[in-house]
């Protein structure tokens, strides 16, 4: 009998041995002075997880709820984040000697695609409430074929209260490649797409996160066909979101480079706030000494 129940655990062993281990999400963090940064480049389980950069830390006030990029081939959809593409690999680096890593590498591939994203985050002094983040993106068709590339960037901060957001910079046929977003709790956030040659950037959209067709971007990028971003511009205020919407003809080694820079700042009045505050942490500390 001992004989036989051994036997059995050996066989439930063996089995557990064999059983593949459950994949880690690959997590990465980006630090620099003030600010960290959190992506989620390749989740275990993407339906529970959210992927892209989920975190923006600036002296420790969470500024970021989401932002990702979605890619469509085609007229027909869906689109799609590029996390749903291969994952290949990812560096992160200290560029500027300062304390943490401050550039982050990833690539993705599949459908004909390279994806390279690289990210420099470049934060303020402690206490400022300043912090900007640089981004290029570049897609390469890997392919023997031509591809008609549609490419989103979706992005949702959090700033604190009502928010209002706004795209400018439309002029002769282009959409706006500069979009500012404000909280009513003093976070304000501007970003400008520093590439618009041969007129690749198509759209931009100012938006709302509130389950509409009309304003809610992410709920167009999810629901499984295919969409344009609108150029609604604004000023719209609520739960505020925007995209941008790139568009390319891509022959066999052809490359869509973008170019984008966002920065972070605090009101006058939070500014003047937490200066205060600084003042008033050397002063009790003077006096404890």
């Amino acid at each position: 009998m001992a004989s036989r129940y051994t036997r059995i655990l050996m066989v439930v062993a063996v089995g557990l041995a064999l059983a593949p281990a459950a994949r880690a999400s690959t997590i990465v963090w980006l630090n620099d002075l003030n600010s960290d940064v959190q992506f989620v480049l390749d989740a275990d389980d993407p339906t529970t997880e959210t992927e892209g950069m989920v975190s923006w830390l600036i002296d420790e006030v969470e500024r970021m709820e989401r932002q990702w990029f979605w890619f469509r081939l085609g007229d027909t959809g869906p689109e799609r984040q590029i996390s749903e593409l291969a994952y290949q690999n990812h560096n992160a680096i200290d560029l500027n000697g300062e304390p943490g890593k401050d550039v982050l590498w990833v690539r993705y591939l599949g459908e004909g695609l390279q994806v390279d994203v690289t990210v420099t985050l470049v934060g303020g002094g402690e206490g400022s409430g300043k912090s900007d983040i640089a981004e290029t993106i570049r897609i390469t068709n890997v392919s023997c074929d031509t591809l008609d590339l549609n490419f989103f960037q979706y992005a949702d901060f959090e700033l604190g209260g009502e928010e209002t957001v706004e795209v400018t910079g439309a002029s002769g046929g282009e959409p706006g490649n500069t979009v500012y977003q404000q909280g009513a709790g003093g976070g304000r956030v501007a970003e400008t797409v520093v590439t618009r040659s041969n007129h690749t950037l198509a759209y931009h959209q100012a938006g709302l996160q509130d389950g509409s067709d009309l304003n809610d971007i992410l709920k167009a990028l999810t629901d499984g066909d295919a969409d344009d971003l609108t150029d609604a511009s604004g000023p719209l205020s609520g739960d505020a979101v925007w995209g941008f919407q790139w568009q390319a003809e891509l022959e066999a080694g052809d490359t869509l480079i973008i170019s984008k820079d966002k920065n972070v700042v605090p009101e006058p009045a939070t500014v003047f706030l937490m200066a205060a505050g600084t003042g008033l942490a050397l002063v009790m500390r003077r006096r404890r000494r």
